[in-house]
C-alpha cells in the first residue's frame, strides 16, 4: 500500500496488523501457547501476541524475506564465499635456504653513462640551428 508512517516501528505494526497477520499466525502459531509467548515467556492475549512476535522477535522480517521483500529491521549482509589460503610445503632440507638477491638496478646509471653523449647532443643541436 502507499501508506507513509513516521518510523519503522509504526510501519512494522501496520504491516503486521493490516497485511501479514494471517502469515504470521500460520507460520508462528507454535510460539504462542494460549497465554504467553514461548520465546520470552511474557503473557499476551490471543490478539496482541502476533504484533509482539512480528516486531519484538523479528518474525515480520522472516515473512518479508520469504515473500522476496527487503526486511525492515534485519541487517542484510551479502553472502561471500570463504577464501582459504593454503601454505606451500617447505622443502625437507631447510638448512641450505638461500636468501634471494633482490638488488635493484641503479635508475640513474643510464643518465650517468650518457654524460659523454651530452656533448654529442649539444653539437647536433648547434648544427641543426645553423
Amino acid at each position: 500500500c502507499d501508506r507513509e508512517l513516521a518510523n519503522v516501528s509504526q510501519l512494522a505494526n501496520h504491516m503486521i496488523g493490516s497485511h501479514l497477520l494471517r502469515d504470521i499466525k500460520d507460520k508462528f502459531s507454535a510460539m504462542y501457547n494460549g497465554k504467553e509467548c514461548t520465546e520470552c515467556m511474557k503473557p499476551f492475549n490471543k490478539n496482541s501476541v502476533w504484533q509482539h512476535l512480528g516486531s519484538v522477535h523479528n518474525k515480520l522480517d522472516e515473512i518479508l524475506i520469504s515473500k522476496g521483500y527487503r526486511p525492515l529491521k534485519t541487517i542484510v549482509t551479502p553472502s561471500m564465499r570463504k577464501v582459504v589460503v593454503k601454505r606451500e610445503r617447505m622443502d625437507e632440507d631447510t638448512s641450505t635456504t638461500e636468501t634471494p638477491d633482490y638488488q635493484l638496478p641503479n635508475l640513474f646509471e643510464s643518465v650517468l653513462a650518457s654524460g659523454d653523449q651530452d656533448q654529442e647532443t649539444n653539437d647536433y643541436d648547434a648544427n641543426m640551428m645553423a
